[in-house]
């Protein structure tokens, strides 16, 4: 059996169940909508490697038909949105690639080992990745899923210039979702969480002395704190404004009659 064929038999039977399907594209997409707003997608990317060994990874995320575009038809490793299952195992579970089995890697002349390593990969990804995509089941839950696994899909820093707005990015969401007080709780949070995340980082990075650290953590703290002033103005602008707030509502529906009928297309909907 080759690589491709058994991985498509094991993901059909772990994330069917789940309601996951293959979609209609030349690339290796399995995805499940909630509702008619949000796209779930695991899928895999074939890794670096030398014959006769073989390696790959598991990724998967979440995607509205509020964004600018829904693109399925691109490989995987071009999928700037989606998270690496392995990362998301790590989170969930503080730990580090050596705590678990994350080897993908086997001899391209071993059924048995391709079939193993497939097994685990795809048992690490329903131990993590699937358990975060079951939690993001409305358009609040994907936000945090976006903030804790791919904040920069949140970025609303260009929606000063709509024509500057990336395909991928999930900013509509939070305009539909908050109020400006709620958004600069949720903004405040993020600020808490990433300086947290730098301190760890920071500390532990044993190729430097603390002073110098330091004052790592310390540029890094006022440049974050710097963007979340500046997205807190632009969301107040658009907020308080009748003509951009009504501009955005027309650009989000714009956008997601477009991406209804190409999921419509792939069978999604």
């Amino acid at each position: 059996m080759t690589f491709n064929a058994c991985i498509k038999k094991h993901f059909d039977e772990a994330f069917g169940p789940y309601g996951f399907k293959k979609i209609k594209s030349k690339y290796p997409y399995w995805g499940r909508m909630v509702g008619d707003e949000i796209l779930q997608i695991i899928t895999y990317k074939n890794e670096w490697s030398m014959k006769p060994y073989k390696n790959f990874s598991i990724w998967g995320g979440v995607a509205t038909v509020y964004r600018k575009k829904i693109d399925l038809d691109i490989e995987s490793r071009d999928q700037t949105w989606m998270k690496e299952a392995g990362a998301i195992y790590q989170m969930l579970n503080n730990c580090e690639y050596n705590d678990y089995d994350s080897n993908n890697s086997f001899n391209l002349n071993s059924e048995i080992e391709m079939e193993n390593r497939i097994i685990n990969a795809i048992d690490i990804t329903v131990k993590g990745l699937l358990q975060e995509l079951q939690r993001a089941n409305d358009l609040k839950s994907s936000i945090d899923f976006w903030a804790k696994y791919t904040p920069q899909l949140l970025n609303i820093l260009d929606f000063d210039d709509f024509d500057k707005i990336r395909k991928e990015d999930e900013g509509f969401i939070l305009f539909k979702e908050y109020g400006y007080e709620d958004y600069r709780a949720f903004e405040n949070k993020q600020y808490e969480d990433c300086t947290k995340l730098l301190l760890k980082m920071y500390s532990q990075d044993g190729q430097r002395n603390e002073n110098e650290y330091y004052e790592y953590y310390r540029r890094d703290c006022l440049m974050f704190e710097k963007d979340m002033v500046a997205s807190l103005g632009i969301f107040k602008k658009i907020k308080e404004s009748n003509t951009l707030n009504k501009k955005i509502n027309i650009i989000a529906d714009e956008f997601k009659g477009i991406n209804i009928k190409y999921l419509t297309d792939k069978g999604m909907l």
